[in-house]
Parts: structure tokens; C-alpha cells; sequence
């Protein structure tokens, strides 16, 4: 069979794909399907953090190498200083080469998961020019999530070396074969192998050899803390919940398309208040007017909403217990003006409450980071 997130083939009953390491649970792809198609909608822990599941570690960053230029047309490189240390973490330390592996493999993730349509940020813009929020730019956001993994993988390999836990043979073979797989991905897009396919995704001092050791850290790390997880699941169990959800729909007017998004916003609010409550006419104007992608060729629908799937005020506005069937307003959110139509319960979704093991093994990890993290940002440089 195939992941149905990363496409690469697996063993059939598997729990978690071992390339991207996605909860491959019934439970997890009904949520995930359920989530809709925009990034605007990604659930909003995910959207915040950076990560998806328990696991503090972004490994999904370095799942399916293969699959990466195949998409992104825009890498290549013109640093100057490889081996400057962006970071240090006791007698751990992070060069600029190893920096952009961890950068441009958790953006890689970051937009195949959330971002495939631009929609959460332009993929034609600098990253240093878009706001992810107040005081923090998308590469702000990016620089910071890849020091953050590399600290949290790299404390624990090292627990993993030091109880002698050996990699399995799924990701030893996935090692065995990367150059053969890299090869392949470079003569799709007619280069001439590995490492200038490797540089073509990670700037001009990416080499096969220190990406082997990225990956194989990686993978050490990720199948280590997937036993730790797995062994305090047997311990502390999880239940299942029945989850509560609203069917709601929304007309996004984005600022990337509009001047003044606001006053566009309310131009077409007085349109939904010139006949109150009339879903049919609502959803014909959010399939007119509509930024969203993800909703704007079935009336601005999104069906079985859950508590923290949306970004935050979206998400407020939605789980307002007084909330009505036909109740309309207006919400801003940092991609623009949304008008609000909320269409009553949906249907309640049953998941596995796992919050106790989550709160036990991040313990478990936080515990393992005994020394301070300290970076330089001056030192980095984002090969392009």
C-alpha cells in the first residue's frame, strides 16, 4: 500500500508510515479529511507549533526526500560560510549546512501539509517579508523550528546510542537505498544525480554524505522516541471521546487580493444581511466572491468543525456555545476579513484520547535537553 501523506510504499497494518512517520489510524485520516482542503483551515495547533501528533519532533520535516524538488523550483545556493555555528547545545553544535537541512525540510513539510495552494503564505515571496504573526516573520518562524528539532533530535539519538537501541531494518534499507533514490528524483527533473539534486534542494554545500548523517540521526531519533511512545501508550492507555463538531460556512476575503479587505468585507456582509438567514444565498456568494480554495466551489462549507481546527478567532466564533443555525458575523484572522454563517451541530467525532501519553513523554523528552540551546542568528545563512 501507499501512505496516503507522503505516497511512499509501506507495509499494509502499519500504525505509522516509517518514511513520514503519520498516525496512518482510521481515527487520525477521518480527522485529517474532515479538516478540509485549505491551510487556512489547518488545525490550529499544528499551524501554531509546527507539528503534527504527540511527538514534539518533526520528523515528517525529512520524510519522502524524493518527492521535494519535484514541487519546489526555486533552491540553489550562494552561502559563503558552511560550517559557521548557528547553534550550540552543550558539546553539540549546529552548522550552517546542517541548519539549512533542518530549515528547508521542515518548510518542505510545513507546505505539503498546510500550504500546497499559498494560502497560509505566498511561495513566491520572501519568507522574511511575510508575518506569521505580530512580531515573528514566516523565516523567523522557520529558523526557529529548525534549531528547536535539531535540539530535541539530537538529544535523542544520543539517548538512543547510549541504551544501544539499534536502528530497524525499515530505515536501515531506507539509507541503503537513498542514493539509488535520490538518483532517480534527480533524473525526474534531468539533473545530473544525487548531489546536485541535493543541492538543488538544500543549497550549493549540500553533499550526499552529511545529508546521510542528517537523515540517519533523523531516523534514529524518530524510531527510538516512536518505542518510547509506544511503551508508555501500553502504560498509561488512552480512551476513546466523542468529540463535538459545527457545520459552518465562510465567504474569505483575503488581504493578498484585496486593498482594503475590511471594506470589501463589509460590502458583502450588507448582502447577507439584505436576506437574513438564507443559506442557499450565502453559500452563492461565498462560490462568487471567496479567497478560500478550500470552500469556495461548495457554498464556503466546512462540515464536522472541532474545538481548535480552526485558526483562533475563526475557531471562537465557531464554538460560541450561544451560536444559532443562521447566525452571521464578521471575523478578521491574519489571512483577511471572513463572513461567518454558522449551519448548526455536525456530526460527533470519535477519537482516541491520548493526552495523558502526551503529557508523559514530552516529559520524557524535555527531560532528555539538560543543556541551554544558544544560537546566533547572525551565523545563519539560508542557502537559495
Amino acid at each position: 500500500m501507499k501512505c496516503p501523506y507522503c505516497g511512499m510504499e509501506i507495509e499494509n497494518g502499519l500504525e505509522k508510515c516509517p518514511e513520514c512517520f503519520r498516525d496512518l489510524t482510521e481515527e487520525a485520516q477521518k480527522l485529517s479529511e474532515e479538516g478540509g482542503a485549505a491551510a487556512e483551515n489547518a488545525p490550529a495547533e499544528n499551524k501554531k507549533h509546527g507539528f503534527t501528533g504527540p511527538q514534539k519532533i518533526v520528523f515528517a520535516a525529512v520524510a519522502a526526500v524524493v518527492a521535494i524538488a519535484v514541487i519546489f523550483l526555486f533552491r540553489g545556493g550562494n552561502g559563503e560560510n558552511p560550517d559557521s555555528k548557528v547553534a550550540t547545545m552543550g558539546d553539540y553544535s549546529l552548522n550552517n549546512r546542517d541548519f539549512n537541512y533542518y530549515y528547508w525540510s521542515d518548510y518542505y513539510s510545513f507546505v505539503n501539509t498546510y500550504n500546497t495552494d499559498g494560502s497560509v503564505f505566498s511561495l513566491s515571496k520572501p519568507l522574511a517579508e511575510q508575518q506569521y504573526d505580530d512580531g515573528t516573520t514566516w523565516q523567523d518562524y522557520f529558523m526557529t523550528t529548525a534549531v528547536n528539532n535539531w535540539r530535541d533530535i539530537t538529544v535523542a539519538a544520543a539517548q538512543a546510542q547510549k541504551e544501544g537501541f539499534e536502528l530497524p531494518s525499515e530505515y536501515a534499507s531506507a539509507l541503503n537505498s537513498l542514493e539509488s533514490d535520490l538518483n532517480s528524483a534527480a533524473e525526474t527533473l534531468k539533473l545530473s544525480g544525487a548531489e546536485e539534486y541535493l543541492q538543488y534542494s538544500y543549497g550549493e554545500y549540500a553533499d550526499l554524505e552529511s545529508f546521510s548523517e542528517f537523515l540517519k540521526t533523523n531516523y534514529l531519533a524518530s524510531s527510538y522516541c516512536d518505542q518510547i511512545y509506544s511503551q508508555l501508550l501500553e502504560q498509561y492507555g488512552s480512551q476513546t471521546v466523542s468529540v463535538p463538531t459545527v457545520n459552518i460556512r465562510h465567504i474569505l476575503i483575503s488581504f493578498d487580493e484585496f486593498e482594503n479587505a475590511e471594506e470589501k468585507a463589509n460590502e458583502i456582509y450588507q448582502m447577507v444581511l439584505s436576506d437574513p438567514g438564507d443559506e442557499e444565498f450565502f453559500g452563492d456568494l461565498a462560490n462568487e466572491y471567496s479567497s478560500d480554495p478550500g470552500s469556495n466551489t461548495n457554498g464556503g462549507l466546512y462540515k464536522n468543525v472541532y474545538d481548535g481546527m480552526m485558526v483562533e478567532s475563526f475557531n471562537d466564533w465557531c464554538m460560541d456555545p450561544q451560536r444559532q443555525y443562521g447566525d452571521t458575523g464578521l471575523v478578521e484572522t491574519d489571512y483577511g476579513w471572513h463572513i461567518m454563517f454558522f449551519c448548526g451541530k455536525g456530526d460527533d467525532l470519535e477519537v482516541n484520547d491520548t493526552s495523558e501519553v502526551d503529557k508523559q513523554y514530552n516529559a520524557w523528552l524535555d527531560s532528555l535537553i539538560t543543556s541551554e540551546v544558544k544560537t546566533d542568528f547572525s551565523k545563519a545563512e539560508l542557502y537559495k
